[in-house]
């Protein structure tokens, strides 16, 4: 299986590249919304993310900072109408990881994928988390992007990514050859460091394949979590990141032996292309194995989603996003330090 792929085949170069990169950017934003200290640390100058990210906390910005904010968020990837598909990486026969969310979402990453020629994708991996139940308003926009009825809309994210699938159009979609639905015999360990566990655990289904991939597989991975309550507040812990999703993937390739020449892609929307493109250079370092982000734009999701014009990134989502990015950028400083 041949492969190419745009960044440096050393990925402790690679990652200091990114490190470097992300870096600037961020005291730039730091700058921004605290001209008086741009060296302040922006893990606290910008809120954490919510788990819907629609839901992200804003800044009080002026409309020159608001401008400016964008500017520089527009270079990761924040706002950006294109797509940057996984020909512009310059890759090859990559497997795919589909990023989970909402339904218009994962639809725009699995067309992007599909109408890129060139990319010879091998195997795709969808993810979805089963603990994020949809809201009205979601159930609405879902209804809507797959042609169905509301009270035909699953209840969890991980319900709507199979609907997603199956309804990308049947003219596209091919059965699973008698695998369909069928669980694989592989897991990973949250409570162990995401180690893999070769056994079914119901974490891994078969979904089908895909007829515009040349008959490309597609499986469906299930995101677990520990949920627990502190305070009287419910929260969770040991659920996989970006860098983890790309190490399950990778120890799975390794079981396959596939070679470590071979890339993994994880496809998000341009809005997150900042934290994932960090997490995506740890990952390569943990592994030895090329990793990269391809990311849909605003075109594209617009057109998933039935609009004319695509929408401006909403703003209360970047704070959020540069708090990812910050945290990604300070697990990439430690991994490059015992690297």
């Amino acid at each position: 299986m041949s492969q190419q792929h745009e960044f440096p085949q050393d990925p402790n170069q690679h990652a200091h590249n990114v490190l470097a990169n992300s870096q600037a950017i961020l005291r730039n934003a730091v700058a921004v919304v605290l001209p008086d200290n741009p060296d302040a640390n922006p893990l606290e100058v910008f809120p954490a993310p919510t788990e819907l990210r629609a839901d992200g906390v804003g800044l009080d910005l002026t409309p020159e900072q608001e401008t400016q904010l964008r500017r520089y968020a527009a270079e990761l990837g924040f706002g950006r109408e294109e797509n940057r598909t996984i020909s512009d990486l310059g890759i090859r026969n990559p497997f795919v990881i589909i990023e989970g969310g909402q339904a218009h979402t994962m639809l725009a990453e699995l067309e992007m994928v599909m109408r890129d020629e060139d990319k010879g994708v091998a195997h795709i991996m969808m993810t979805a988390s089963p603990y994020r139940d949809l809201k009205v308003k979601e159930t609405e926009l879902t209804a809507k992007v797959l042609g169905i009825d509301q009270d035909e809309v699953g209840k969890t994210e991980y319900d709507v990514a199979k609907q997603v699938f199956s309804g990308v159009d049947n003219s596209r979609t091919l059965p699973g050859y008698g695998l369909e639905g069928q669980p694989i015999g592989l897991g990973y360990d949250i409570n162990n460091g995401f180690e893999p566990i070769q056994r079914d655990t119901g974490q891994y289904v078969w979904l089908g394949h895909v007829g515009r991939l040349n008959g490309g597989p597609v499986r469906l991975l299930r995101i677990d979590r520990e949920n627990y309550v502190e305070d009287g507040q419910p929260k969770y812990r040991n659920q996989p990141q970006t860098t983890d999703l790309i190490k399950i993937e990778n120890d799975g390739l390794n079981m396959d032996h596939i070679s470590k020449d071979v890339p993994i892609v994880l496809v998000t929307s341009g809005t997150y292309e900042a934290s994932r493109n960090v997490a995506a250079a740890r990952a390569a370092l943990i592994t030895g194995r090329p990793a990269a982000v391809a990311s849909y734009g605003t075109a594209l999701l617009a057109e998933v989603k039935g609009e004319d014009v695509p929408a401006s990134a909403p703003i209360n989502q970047l704070p959020g996003e540069l708090h990812k990015m910050a945290e990604e950028v300070a697990k990439l400083e430690q991994t490059l330090r015992h690297a």
